[in-house]
């Protein structure tokens, strides 16, 4: 597979005190996959890379994400900030949007693909949960449901469940 492509973002922040931060991550970015030596029908489909086929988009995305610190603030020296501090993320929530430019060719039509949208929950040490959800807006209809949780009840132990509904 040859793939070239940029994107383009930055990240607006703001601490609440010492404890909280809040993240928005704009982008906007271009792909164009021009280069597949084997057709996808030749792979047992195992993961996305297989299904992998010769397209061009534009897409853009959004990302925000609330953060928790993990230290006491008394940690924080008087010469350091508040980008000093360690932070783990307590929710994350992204969507994404393409425009095909040629329809025809890509997206069966139509400039405008599917939205994508995902959203991560965590408590460290204990809990990690995962919904993704993949709506084609020209058929309005909900092509991909994904679910994901994982429980930590010990340092050496993981409990996982997900459901995927096609």
């Amino acid at each position: 597979i040859g793939e070239a492509g940029f994107n383009i973002g930055t990240s607006l922040f703001r601490h609440f005190g010492t404890r909280f931060s809040h993240v928005i991550v704009p982008e906007f970015g271009y792909l164009n996959r021009f280069l597949n030596t084997r057709d996808p029908e030749e792979f047992i489909a195992v993961d996305e890379v297989e299904t992998q086929r010769e397209t061009e988009f534009f897409f853009l995305r959004a990302r925000t994400r609330f953060s928790v610190r993990e230290e006491p603030e008394d940690r924080l020296e008087p010469w350091q900030d508040l980008s000093a501090l360690n932070y783990y993320s307590l929710i994350d929530f992204a969507v994404e949007s393409r425009y095909f430019p040629k329809a025809g060719k890509d997206n069966g039509g139509n400039n405008w693909g599917s939205v994508f949208t995902d959203l991560r929950f965590f408590l460290p040490d204990l809990l990690r949960a995962r919904y993704r959800v993949e709506i084609d807006p020209s058929r309005g209809a909900i092509v991909t449901n994904e679910s994901f949780i994982d429980l930590f009840p010990t340092n050496n132990i993981v409990l996982g469940a997900s459901y995927r509904d096609l």
